[in-house]
């Protein structure tokens, strides 16, 4: 018998059920507590088990996770053919496995969490939870602890409901089983190697358990750990946190390696990095504060003069060239997530007229035409962070800072950008603060007009005079900023859930025709 476990990760499916489809990722990578779902998975097991993954949609993804987050573990990632469509399913996945587990095994799905000791596979069971609706699961018929029948997705059956996790003692008999099953069944399920472990004895063990595929089911296990570092609600990357490494996750392979890329340029004020596995790049965990937990004007203005002196400098290059990618960043890209924002959530057009807190706001898009050519020319090309603000940052015991979660390019450029960028980044969060994205923000619509609300920063009419005498002093355009702000409100939007999207959008459009009103606006 081996000394060791080993498991089986069925991972090859779409996870239509899960938020993880709309953000172009696997379920299994959704994070949970500041760690991916399959982080969780692995450490339910002892240190030195064996792990075979069924791997198919978005399987790219999880082979660089597992590169990045669990370089030392003993994987193996099996490629299964079918993950749509008749003859696809658990069944079928599992059964590519069959090479590799030639002996006494654990199988479970890959949005399965058990924050219990996992049963040996000194002998057949599997896990069960009582249920509300039979018709929905594959249930469980017993006498005491032993299963008698197995039912799937029939009404009338016992409410005992199996959860996706399984031990195999005799694997023989239950390959045999399965692969007979998958022949003379249309739908791909475990069922048929499970009942051939009926005869021998197959136990019901009773364990809690989470659905991390479910929505529900995650959204509420999220509420029993610490909050993420992602933002609740966007839909484009993670981040975890393993021992002393942070781990970025992005759909998009090009994203991490630009972000790796830039971190490598920027020893001397980013986070370190350590390494690039295609959808992920990793780096290293720094000790301090968050900015953000103890902002205030002084702390504010020694972030803003170490940027000046230690961080921005002016990068050469062809003056007509960057005016070209400053339109291309801000006016093409913004009427680009303008339309990918109605698309997901304004019917295709925006109304021609909203009254929003009483002004008058034209359309956003009318107003960024309307845009003079000699904005475009305004840019300052410079090292950048691309997500400058107070939650990006971090300051230790001595006051030193260190930048995090910096952007991956500048309109495709990875050595300089638009200073200017980064500071109406950072007045952005000082205007609508990350804490205040999170729920402190209202939308009331009354006799045609809208009115917004969000939760100020404490000081925040002090950091922002602050931040416009910092910006006095060294001569930056206030109307620029302003006009960028806006903008950036804007892009956002299409990044976010429904309720966050609006409101973006709506104060992103305020904001535009407030500054385009006259370059003494005081917002």
């Amino acid at each position: 018998m081996p000394t060791r476990t080993t498991v089986c990760i069925l991972a090859a499916g779409a996870g239509t059920r899960s938020r993880a489809s709309a953000m172009g990722m696997h379920k299994a990578l959704l994070p949970v507590g500041n760690r991916a779902v399959l982080s969780h998975i692995i450490g339910q097991f002892p240190p030195d088990s064996r792990f075979v993954l069924a791997l198919g949609h978005y399987a790219d993804q999880v082979r660089d996770y597992l590169a990045a987050a669990h370089p030392d573990i003993d994987a193996v990632c099996v490629p299964v053919d079918r993950v749509t469509g008749a003859g696809a399913g658990p069944g079928y996945s599992l059964l590519a496995c069959r090479p590799h587990l030639q002996e006494p095994f654990v199988f479970t799905a890959c949005d399965t969490l058990v924050p219990a000791e996992i049963p040996a596979t000194d002998r057949n069971w599997l896990g069960v939870q009582p249920v509300d609706r039979p018709e929905r699961w594959c249930t469980v018929a017993t006498a005491g602890d032993r299963v008698t029948g197995l039912f799937y997705k029939r009404a009338g059956t016992p409410p005992l409901g199996f959860i996706g996790i399984a031990g195999v003692n005799d694997h023989d008999r239950f390959w045999t089983a399965l692969e007979r099953g998958l022949a003379t069944r249309a739908e791909s399920q475990v069922v048929p190697g499970l009942e051939a472990l009926i005869e021998p004895g197959l136990a019901a063990v009773e364990l809690p358990w989470h659905d991390t595929g479910d929505e529900e089911g995650y959204a509420a296990l999220l509420g029993r750990f610490d909050p993420n570092y992602s933002f609740e609600g966007k839909t484009t990357d993670a981040t975890y946190r393993l021992d002393d490494r942070i781990i970025k996750f992005f759909a998009d392979p090009a994203v991490s390696a630009r972000r790796f890329e830039r971190g490598r340029r920027h020893p001397e004020a980013f986070a370190p990095v350590l390494e690039h596995r295609g959808h992920c790049y990793s780096y290293r965990f720094v000790e301090g504060e968050n900015l953000a937990g103890r902002l205030d004007p002084g702390r504010m203005t020694a972030l803003l003069d170490w940027l000046e002196t230690a961080f921005w400098r002016r990068h050469p290059c062809d003056p007509g060239d960057f005016a070209a990618l400053c339109r291309r960043f801000y006016r093409d890209k913004t009427l680009d997530r303008l339309g990918s924002y109605l698309a997901r959530f304004g019917d295709g057009a925006e109304p021609e007229i909203l009254r929003i807190d009483g002004l008058s706001c034209p359309p956003v898009a009318v107003l960024v035409e309307d845009l003079p050519e000699a904005f475009w020319s305004g840019g300052l090309p410079s090292t950048f962070h691309g997500d400058l603000h107070a939650d990006n940052v971090l300051v230790d015991g001595d006051g030193r800072f260190t930048l995090i979660d910096w952007r991956q390019d500048f309109g495709g450029l990875t050595a300089y950008g638009d200073r200017y960028y980064d500071l109406a980044k950072f007045f952005h969060t000082l205007d609508f603060s990350v804490t205040a994205m999170r729920d402190g923000f209202r939308i009331r619509e009354a006799g045609g007009e809208v009115a917004l609300a969000h939760d100020p920063l404490p000081e925040a009419d002090a950091l922002q005079a602050a931040f416009w005498a910092f910006c006095a002093r060294h001569g930056y355009d206030r109307h620029r900023i302003q006009v960028l702000n806006a903008l950036i409100f804007v892009n956002m939007a299409p990044l976010y859930d429904r309720r966050l999207a609006d409101y973006l959008y709506l104060l992103g459009r305020r904001r535009l025709a407030e500054a385009l009103a006259g370059p003494d606006s005081e917002h």
